[in-house]
């Protein structure tokens, strides 16, 4: 089915003054488009949002987000330098999480642990904070500072936070404590009042789970249950596209990836610990090669994990003069890195507003109107190409859930829901093509394999006729051999002779026999 992207609805605006600036200025920094630019954030920003990310729609329905990305643009210098600009602000701040969470000491992370027990406050624990003079108080507040600076997802260190931001913050707090951390300053600051935050009781996981983003992680990493990982529920990143080139030469790679790829993955009761996996879902953005994508899908045993990842290359981007100014570019990129941040500290948190968006009436009968035609349209593809594109009926919701948060300011308007529209179609388009063109070189390949097979087996017994030579096959079946045989007359490489006998040209002929180096099949 050819897909076209809907009518959208009489606007004053533009479509580029629809366009989040952050979305341009990523499109302008890397030469990449911003329909190209909107998915990748989006399968980045629904990953962090976690488990509970999603809208509220019509009729108080819940619908939640986040999709598996298979890019098939690893040759692409451009996409190289868009996934830096995406994931280096992430890099920065996940450092930064790490490091406070080897600061804090064990015995000062099990006090906080005893906060809470099944979210009711302990007895047995103490909010207070202790007197100045005791040595183990000045650590605890020290550790409910790492904790804070953890689960308010702040970065010391990151290029973007001035010298003279830091400077300032320490003139504030006024005092610094004794826990040395590498970064643009020498120590952390201490700040006692955060004993009583809601932070210091019941937060102090923050510091056991401080790693919610795996970079590049290779198959020894997921072959067992994550351990220390916010929410079981990461984001990873595979731009080396070594996950999906394991998943195609070792059976035990492609399990795992089965696993990690699952719409919703639990543990089984039935099954050891040692096979059990993690309860929850990653999200996984890989970026291969063209050549390994055609790969995956001419074996059979591979299909089936695309059948839930969209596929697609990155486009070049149209030369054009950009409108935005040097100052408005870096505007844009700093409203990234600040939703970024926002969400990776709502989902420390754990909060409500990870996934609570408001949407006007208006807004919300629209996207119900659009995403039954998005629906439908799904609907409507080959039968052989509906497993691929099933599952992506949420896919507006998580364009539009990732623009409300470029803007949260803005409640969701009926702006955004057309170009959310707009995008998500453009992403099946893309699907759709990349799935189609990669199917039929792959079937072209099959066939071109199973040729060369049959060449040398009509050699041993030419001229034979197509019942001699199926005999040579374990497989004796017509309808398996007569496309091939047919590929191979049409293609001029074989004959038909007068009495329905079947034999090689002559240069297919001498073709074969400078491979086998055998001169005396010339004869």
């Amino acid at each position: 089915m050819s897909w076209t992207v809907g009518k959208p609805n009489k606007d004053p605006m533009t479509t580029d003054q629809k366009i989040p600036k952050s979305i341009e200025a990523l499109s302008v920094l890397s030469g990449v488009p911003e329909e190209n630019v909107a998915v990748q954030i989006a399968c980045l920003f629904t990953a962090i949002g976690g488990p509970h990310a999603g809208l509220v729609t019509l009729g108080d329905e819940f619908q939640s987000v986040g999709f598996h990305l298979l890019q098939l643009s690893g040759d692409s210098a451009k996409e190289r330098r868009l996934l830096d600009l995406l994931f280096q602000p992430l890099r920065f701040l996940q450092e930064d999480l790490m490091k406070y969470s080897r600061l804090a000491p064990s015995t000062q992370l099990d006090w906080m642990a005893r906060a809470f027990i099944n979210d009711k406050r302990s007895d047995e624990y103490l909010p207070l904070d202790p007197s100045e003079e005791r040595v183990e108080g000045t650590a605890r507040n020290d550790v409910y500072y790492l904790a804070d600076l953890s689960s308010q997802a702040v970065s010391l260190s990151s290029p973007w936070r001035r010298m003279d931001d830091v400077d300032r913050f320490l003139d504030k707090v006024g005092c610094k404590t004794a826990l040395p951390v590498d970064g643009i300053h020498s120590y952390l600051p201490g700040y006692p009042m955060l004993s009583q935050s809601y932070v210091g009781r019941n937060e102090g996981r923050c510091l056991y789970e401080p790693v919610f983003f795996l970079d590049n992680p290779g198959l020894e990493v997921l072959r067992k249950p994550w351990e220390g990982v916010d929410r079981g529920f990461p984001l990873i990143l595979d731009e080396t596209g070594q996950l999906w080139n394991k998943a195609d030469t070792s059976a035990a790679a492609r399990k795992i990836l089965t696993e990690v790829l699952a719409e919703r993955t639990s543990a089984n009761p039935s099954t050891s610990s040692k096979e059990r996996y993690r309860t929850g879902r990653a999200q996984v953005l890989s970026v291969v090669q063209e050549k390994l994508g055609r790969k995956l899908l001419s074996e059979p045993a591979l299909e089936s994990l695309l059948s839930g990842t969209l596929m697609g290359t990155v486009t070049p981007r149209e030369d054009r003069d950009t409108k935005l100014t040097p100052e408005e570019i870096a505007e844009g990129y700093e409203q990234y890195r600040t939703s970024l941040t926002e969400l990776t500290r709502l989902r420390r948190l754990d909060a409500l507003g990870v996934w609570w968006k408001t949407m006007s009436a208006e807004a919300t009968m629209e996207l119900h109107r659009r995403q039954l035609e998005f629906v439908d349209k799904l609907e409507a593809v080959d039968g052989g190409e509906r497993p691929f594109t099933a599952r992506f009926a949420s896919l507006p919701v998580s364009m539009l859930w990732t623009l409300s948060h470029l803007a949260p300011k803005e409640r969701i308007n009926v702006h955004q829901v057309s170009l959310a529209m707009t995008w998500a179609e453009a992403a099946i388009r893309s699907h759709l093509t990349s799935l189609r063109e990669f199917r039929h070189n792959a079937e072209n390949e099959r066939i071109e394999r199973k040729a060369a097979e049959m060449l040398w087996k009509l050699l041993e017994v030419e001229p034979a006729s197509f019942r001699d030579l199926m005999r040579k096959y374990p497989v004796q079946r017509r309808e398996v051999h007569e496309p091939v045989l047919k590929h191979l007359v049409e293609s001029g490489k074989v004959l038909r002779l007068e009495d329905n006998k079947l034999r090689l040209t002559d240069e297919t002929r001498a073709e074969l026999a400078s491979r086998s180096g055998d001169v005396r099949m010339l004869a």
